[in-house]
Parts: structure tokens; C-alpha cells; sequence
């Protein structure tokens, strides 16, 4: 990752992805706000890092006299200047079209067109709007397996002009699960260790739960020996097994639902706090579901890496294999690709850590797949 502009005009002209998490059912957000560094439900890791993949290009925003200066005001305008692809399902890739409008008498070329996450893409640096005319401009985003709601911006300016223009790209990244009434599991004070919690299908479709963190399901008025499936339950959680070291982050629910087989709740309790020594985009990850004897993969967005690229990554858990087999960067940030692959015999709900090494540091994800 390279730190390619500067210092000056960074703060004006570099986009900013804005990700509003929301600890949901699948959530990506930085942990409890006003958190500090406790224990992990991660062990050192006993598998060497896997070799990084390429870094992608430097990408610089113009600099010199006066760049400090621009203003939103001027001649080209954004229509839309937002785009809202509204629900999407996790991992799946939001595209939209926007339109450059020049309402001057001379064309204008684009200088550069800068997206906020390496989850946006676009090519518009170098081409010319026409005098009172306009140009269609595809862009898309990618979404990570983390639910909650996801915007980035694309910053956009101008040969000869000091005028910056901003789009954005919003989307509401759900499973068709969720968690009721909250979508996470409040366990933080202590008489709240065992409770309940509730799943319902966003589509109505009716599913059964298959287990809960590995075990079968406890429900509350459903008897699944007699009772036809439903499409939202109440079940029971109990935490009082786990030592605070090996306190689960996340509660992995399998489902036979076809288009939702296996997602995540938030466990919020005192042991699950965590503060990485990375810039995560989330803590964790989603791997989908994983035939016998196949692989699955994985995305992961490294934050604020300076020069700094991913080295590698590594997981201290014995039936799966892991290996970074791309990484591209936008000067500021990474976006990971991992393999996932589990080991011969190996079937059923896999959690497990997979930690990122980067700069002489290294965090923790963790991660999730259904083998079958």
C-alpha cells in the first residue's frame, strides 16, 4: 500500500468509506465502542503465514500549487449524485450507473476518479465530457460477507477546474435470516449468560434450524419432532460452558433455508471485547458453504497499511488450510482474497481464526463455512 499524495489535499480529495455498521445478525462493526484489549477466542498460530498475493498499482491524486482549494461548486454535476441499491445479500456485487453532466461551453476531462475502498470500482480517469452534453459512467461495489449497511464514495475531479465531485453507493447487506428482536446476543451483564433469542426469514419462507454453535437447537414452543416448520423461532443460549479465553465472538447458526445455510449473531459479552492490532474492515467472515473435497474463499479489507502490504495469513485451527492468493490496493487500504480449504474428512460447521500479518503486526478474523 502505497501513500502516494499529499499531505495538503489528502484530507480534501481522498475518499472516505463510511461503513455503518450495525452489530447484526453478520456484523462488521470494530467491536464495543470504547472497548479495550481482552481476550480472544484465538490461539498462535501453528500454520506459517501463506505468501501474499500482488499488490495493485499506486493510485495519486494531483498535487501542487492550489490543489488545497477545491469546492464542491462548479460546472459538472453528478446525476444521481447517490445511488441506494437497497437490499443486497452479503458477498454479492452492487452495480449502478451514474451520469456526468457538464453544463459549461468546453469539454472537460476527468483527472481522477478515486473510490474510497478497493470494494469500488470504475474507469473514468482521462475521459472528456462534451460541452453541454454528459457521460454514462458505470461503477460498482463489491460486498463483504458482514451485514449492516455499506456506502462508498467515489471522489471525481477535473482538469483545470478546482471543482471535486462526490457520488456515493449505499446498499443494506442482509442474509434472509435475521436475529429477533435484536440481531446480536446481549450477554454482557452477567444474569444475561443464558436467554433467548429469536431467527426470522426477511422473505417469509419457511426453514428449520439445523444447530446452534455446533449443538443441536433449543426451542422455545416449537417441537421440531411434531411441529411444521416456521419461518421465525425463539431459542435458548447458554454461555456458561466457556472459559472467558475460549468465549465465542460470534453464535454460528446452520439452516436449511436455500439461501441462507449458515450465518452469524453477534455474542457481546465481556470476553468477546477486542481491539486488533490491524485496521479491520470487520471481524468476521463468512466462507459460504464449502463442498467435501472443495475450497471456498473469502474477502477481508485491511485498513490504513501505510506502505505496507499483507505479508500473509495464517490459522491455528488444524482442519482447514488457508492461503492469501490476491491482494490489491488503493494506496491506502487492501482487499484480501483467501482461500479456504478443509482438510480431507473434514464436514460440518467449521469456526475457526484466520489471522492477518502486515507491518510486523498481525489480527485476527473469524471465520465461518458449512462443509457438506
Amino acid at each position: 500500500m502505497m501513500e502516494c499524495q499529499n499531505n495538503s489535499t489528502r484530507g480534501v480529495i481522498q475518499a472516505v468509506i463510511l461503513l455503518v455498521a450495525s452489530l447484526g445478525t453478520g456484523c462488521s462493526d470494530q467491536g464495543d465502542p470504547g472497548s479495550t484489549t481482552t481476550a480472544t477466542t484465538t490461539a498462535p498460530a501453528t500454520q506459517p503465514p501463506a505468501q501474499a498475493g500482488s499488490k495493485g498499482p499506486d493510485l495519486a491524486f494531483p498535487s501542487g500549487p492550489g490543489t488545497a482549494n477545491y469546492t464542491t461548486e462548479g460546472p459538472i454535476k453528478a446525476e444521481p449524485p447517490a445511488i441506494n441499491a437497497g437490499l443486497v445479500e452479503p458477498g454479492s456485487t452492487v452495480k449502478g450507473d451514474f451520469k456526468l453532466l457538464n453544463t459549461s461551453g468546453q469539454p472537460v476531462t476527468v483527472l481522477a476518479a478515486r473510490p474510497s475502498c478497493t470494494c469500488t470500482t470504475l474507469e473514468l480517469d482521462g475521459k472528456t465530457i462534451p460541452a453541454r452534453s454528459s457521460i454514462n459512467v458505470p461503477v460498482e461495489m463489491k460486498v463483504s460477507s458482514a451485514t449492516g449497511t455499506k456506502q462508498a464514495a467515489v471522489n471525481i475531479v477535473f482538469k483545470g477546474l478546482n471543482q471535486i465531485v462526490q457520488i456515493t453507493l449505499t446498499a443494506q447487506v442482509a442474509y434472509k435470516i435475521k436475529g429477533t428482536p435484536t440481531p446480536y446476543i446481549d450477554a454482557v451483564a452477567p444474569e444475561n449468560v443464558t436467554g433467548t433469542f429469536g431467527l426470522q426469514s426477511i422473505d417469509g419462507r419457511p426453514f428449520n434450524v439445523v444447530s446452534v454453535m455446533g449443538q443441536k437447537p433449543v426451542f422455545v414452543g416449537f417441537n421440531p419432532g411434531s411441529d411444521a416448520p416456521r419461518n421465525n423461532y425463539t431459542l435458548r443460549y447458554d454461555l456458561r460452558s466457556y472459559p472467558c479465553n475460549a468465549m465465542p465472538m460470534y453464535a454460528i447458526i446452520e439452516t436449511d433455508h436455500p439461501e441462507c445455510r449458515i450465518l452469524d449473531m453477534r455474542i457481546r459479552h465481556e470476553c468477546t471485547r477486542f481491539k486488533p492490532q490491524l485496521s479491520l474492515g470487520q471481524f468476521v467472515a463468512n466462507a459460504g458453504v464449502i463442498p467435501v473435497g472443495g475450497r471456498g474463499e473469502f474477502m477481508m479489507e485491511i485498513k490504513n497499511l501505510g506502505n505496507a502490504g499483507v505479508s500473509g495469513v495464517s490459522t491455528s485451527t488444524p482442519e482447514v488450510a488457508v492461503r492469501l492468493v490476491d491482494q490489491v490496493s488503493d494506496g491506502t487500504n487492501v482487499q484480501c482474497t483467501v482461500e479456504v480449504v478443509p482438510r480431507q474428512g473434514v464436514s460440518g460447521v467449521l469456526y475457526f481464526p484466520v489471522t492477518f500479518h502486515a507491518a510486523g503486526r498481525s489480527a485476527p478474523v473469524q471465520v465461518y463455512c458449512l462443509v457438506e
